[in-house]
């Protein structure tokens, strides 16, 4: 026995020496733990009384002395943490996680059987997992369970499952601790006593020795912080959300309990088995503490949006962000499956409210009184809205719900393009949600003019937050470095893109006021200019003809338009065979042709949207037959597609402030947009990117050409491009402004 839990002790190693290796694992699987918890528990630095208790939790004794002998238990702490710690990133550190499990299969295979058990309940209670992932995952977890139960029995020498037998073996097990120090008569014993006894003995009457006195002090604790911990959890079983994580280590310590009563007699064996389940109830426990402080002592944010797409890329990360320092509620229109993404990957509570981006006056009045029932429900004490159906609806509805600060920020206003009597209701619209509001947001200084300028609200209520934009940029994320030239070019070879093509890219949806008519147009003239000017030999052709017939549009996908809708009519992703076009390389070298490219090509990235506003059926032909413009639809990820662009081409009619020149100049690349709100402020003229009038085609083609042709032009806006984008609108710093805003809000108010 010595040996196989002292297995240097063959080569001769001193005890001394196997105390101080076992010490150092058991405090190396302390140190995981805790940064798992850390992790989990999502602390903060005004987290105090619960970061408190977690350092008591590190600290407690049983933990400590149970990881520092000779013995199995550190090994078998350090697996534990370091598969939890794995969760968390199981892309990551998956090698750590494998090795984790060899060691705890080969030392404690029932423990691992344990383990995967609660690891099934925990994917069965996960919301967020997909049906086909769940039943993927489950057959495999059930597959390794049936192979370490099997490990078991051979263990135990138990050839079949004879219940009988397997009770006797279970009975002589805690009888022959009958003869040793701290024997506990389990046998004798209720089921709930023996629950008791061995999860919080040896209690004060147990006590025999200093180690024993000092574990019964320790185990009154803990059973006075669990207890409080379930009648927390009753009091507020409607509030406190229980992660998947939770029900994980409230399966452990259920399943190892049941197990464990079974099977050991001895408060010595007590004290060193549930060192390995109980740490993990605890951190459990303490999520229970944190989310009923936050519920009593933060102050409850709501954010609404009509559409959660809105929620998912226009406000990615910021409400997660904000999660730190409120109770955060998300609500939008469904369908709820998006919402229940918010929900997994913002780590904040969603509520689906029916609402229209259409003008349907039954609906929406449907959905302001549901949002007056909420905002009464849930007294929030900041209500910040997005988009304009969520505005007016939630300004009006958190202003009769008596909500004290209440905020609505402005990301472009679909009235600027309207005239007549669709003008007048918007401009009344417009004024009415910020009459409702007590602060209003426009996300850029040209939408503060503009507001400014027409007098829907005073100037005193309207301010830019930091240097404009609704969410920022993570220009980490949007890194031209993340791709190599290898992954760049097996996507141009996909799309069918020569390397020598200079490659322009529309990130949006394809509607009529994001200019997409404008921009088909002239990319149609400019790829005439470009026939007109190059000459192909007859193997080119075919060589084009090749590459035109091998185009498919498939790949990871994003959104990145600032309106942020979802495909409501068509996304293809099949290949699309258009007729090759007879184009190509030139037949003189002329010195400022950008690359000496063959011929130029369009991206097009983003959904068809027929309902709202419809492209003209001469641009719907021209991209559907053209092969040098590549339609691949909606896609979740635009970097791919940026990566292997020369320049982003914008001619937007309206804006509040675009995210996708954020994200196409974070990539590396120039841009040419529309003289608007936003544009204009992200693109300096001659720095960064060209901008042009708006619904100017004439002009559209020009500032085309001259990227195309003057390659010295292209790079002195590349050049530029990302640095100019870091140093103005990083995303930490327009969360922390938002932050300074609310605080300075809350401060105001309660004075």
């Amino acid at each position: 026995m010595v040996f196989l839990n002292y297995p240097f002790l063959k080569l001769g190693f001193p005890f001394w020496l196997g105390h101080l290796i076992y010490s150092l694992i058991g405090f190396l699987g302390i140190i995981i733990f805790a940064k798992w918890s850390y992790k989990v528990l999502a602390l903060k630095n005004d987290s105090f009384f619960v970061l408190l208790l977690l350092g008591l939790v590190l600290l407690s004794p049983n933990l400590h002395i149970w990881t520092s002998i000779i013995g199995k238990e550190s090994i078998v702490f350090l697996s534990i943490s370091t598969l939890f710690y794995t969760s968390l990133n199981i892309k990551k550190y998956w090698v750590y996680g494998a090795l984790a499990s060899f060691m705890l299969i080969m030392i404690r295979p029932h423990v691992a059987f344990m383990l995967l058990v609660a690891l099934l309940i925990g994917l069965g209670f996960n919301k967020q997992t997909h049906k086909k992932v769940k039943i993927s995952l489950g057959l495999i977890l059930s597959s390794m369970g049936v192979f370490l139960f099997y490990l078991m029995l051979k263990i135990s020498n138990i050839r079949y499952l004879d219940w009988v037998r397997i009770q006797h073996f279970n009975e002589f097990s805690v009888l022959s601790l009958k003869g040793t120090t701290g024997y506990v008569p389990m046998l004798d014993y209720t089921f709930v006593y023996k629950i008791f006894s061995l999860n919080f003995r040896p209690f004060f009457y147990d006590a025999y020795s200093c180690i024993t006195t000092l574990a019964s002090i320790e185990n009154i604790f803990s059973f006075l912080f669990i207890i409080i911990g379930l009648l927390l959890l009753i009091k507020n079983f409607r509030k406190i959300k229980i992660k998947p994580w939770m029900s994980v280590c409230l399966s452990f310590f259920l399943i190892a309990s049941l197990f464990y009563i079974q099977r050991y007699s001895n408060l010595g064996l007590f004290m060193r088995t549930k060192m390995m389940y109980m740490p993990f109830l605890y951190i459990a426990v303490l999520s229970i503490f944190k989310q009923s402080i936050n519920y009593k002592t933060q102050k409850k944010l709501l954010r609404l949006t009509t559409v959660p797409m809105s929620l998912q890329y226009l406000l990615k990360g910021q409400l997660g962000f904000m999660r730190g320092y409120f109770v955060v509620k998300a609500i939008s229109s469904g369908p709820l499956t998006d919402l229940e993404t918010v929900e997994h990957d913002e780590g904040v509570a969603v509520q689906e409210v029916a609402m229209s981006r259409q003008i349907t006056p039954i609906k929406d009045l449907l959905a302001l009184f549901k949002l007056i029932r909420i905002f009464r429900k849930d007294k929030p004490v900041i209500v910040h809205t997005h988009t304009p159906k969520a505005g007016i609806l939630g300004m009006l509805a958190a202003n009769l719900a008596g909500v004290p600060i209440r905020l609505h920020t402005v990301a472009g206003m679909p009235l600027i393009e309207a005239s007549g009597v669709k003008r007048k209701i918007l401009d009344a619209v417009e004024k009415l949600t910020y009459a409702c509001a007590t602060k209003v947001y426009p996300n850029s200084k040209g939408l503060e003019k503009f507001i400014l300028k027409n007098n829907y609200a005073k100037a005193q209520k309207v301010k830019v937050i930091a240097n404009g934009s609704s969410n920022g940029i993570n220009t980490s994320y949007f890194n031209p470095e993340n791709y190599t030239p290898q992954q760049n070019q097996a996507l141009r070879k996909q799309l069918g893109i020569q390397e020598e093509d200079f490659v322009f890219i529309f990130v949006g949806r394809l509607v009529g006021d994001k200019g997409i008519n404008e921009l088909v147009d002239a990319f149609k003239s400019l790829y005439t200019e470009d026939i007109e000017r190059n000459i192909e030999t007859p193997n080119e052709i075919s060589e084009n003809i090749v590459s035109s017939l091998l185009r498919v549009s498939s790949a990871p996908r994003s959104l990145s338009d600032s309106d942020n809708h979802r495909n409501s009519i068509e996304v293809n992703p099949q290949p699309v065979i258009k007729e090759p076009a007879i184009t190509n390389s030139q037949t003189q070298n002329k010195t400022t042709r950008n690359k000496e490219t063959h011929n130029p090509k369009l991206i097009l990235v983003g959904p068809q949207e027929s309902e709202l506003d419809p492209l003209l059926p001469e641009t719907l032909q021209e991209i559907q037959t053209n092969p040098n413009i590549i339609a691949v639809g909606f896609q979740e990820d635009v970097r791919p597609y940026f990566a292997i662009s020369d320049a982003l081409t914008f001619p937007s009619y309206r804006e509040g402030f675009p995210n996708v020149v954020m994200q196409a100049g974070a990539m590396g690349l120039p841009s040419i947009v529309s003289d608007i709100n936003g544009c204009n402020e992200i693109i300096i003229e001659g720095k960064n990117g060209l901008i042009i009038p708006p619904k100017e085609t004439e002009a559209l083609e020009t500032a085309m050409l001259s990227l195309l042709e003057d390659q010295g032009l292209h790079q002195q806006l590349k050049s530029k491009a990302r640095e100019m984008i870091t140093s103005r609108y990083e995303q930490k710093v327009v969360w922390e402004a938002l932050l300074d805003e609310y605080r300075s809000l809350l401060r105001e108010i309660s004075s």
